[in-house]
């Protein structure tokens, strides 16, 4: 059983992530229309990269913290997140923050249904 207090703390974790989101979002509008979108996207992928080595870094003792047991599909997995953090970054020149953040969390939805499409194909 969960501990109210760690449950608490989980809560409050996720709705600061949250919190962050939403300003690294309005951020990224508001510079859209002064930089370009490849621009912002480095920014963010370089700097988000550096904040977390060098916490893993502090917090292992200069040790690598994990190994990937398939390098080649965790850059397939890191180019597919850059594709769509340029893709998002780019929908908030032509849309209202808003809307690219709604459509944004229709993305499960769309992941659900072309695993149901798919399941469907392979039956």
């Amino acid at each position: 059983m969960i501990r109210t207090n760690t449950a608490l703390f989980g809560v409050a974790l996720q709705l600061s992530a949250l919190v962050l989101f939403v300003c690294m979002d309005t951020v990224f509008k508001l510079m859209t229309t002064h930089l370009p979108v490849a621009q912002l996207a480095w920014a963010r992928f370089f700097f988000s990269s550096v904040t977390v080595w060098l916490f893993f870094w502090v917090a292992t003792g200069g040790r690598p913290p994990w190994r990937a047991r398939a390098p080649v599909m965790q850059a397939a997995r890191s180019l597919t997140l850059a594709g769509c953090t340029a893709f998002f970054t780019s929908s908030l020149v032509f849309l209202p923050l808003a809307d690219a953040t709604a459509v944004n969390f229709a993305a499960p939805l769309l992941s659900v249904a072309a695993a149901v499409d798919g399941v469907a194909l392979t039956a």
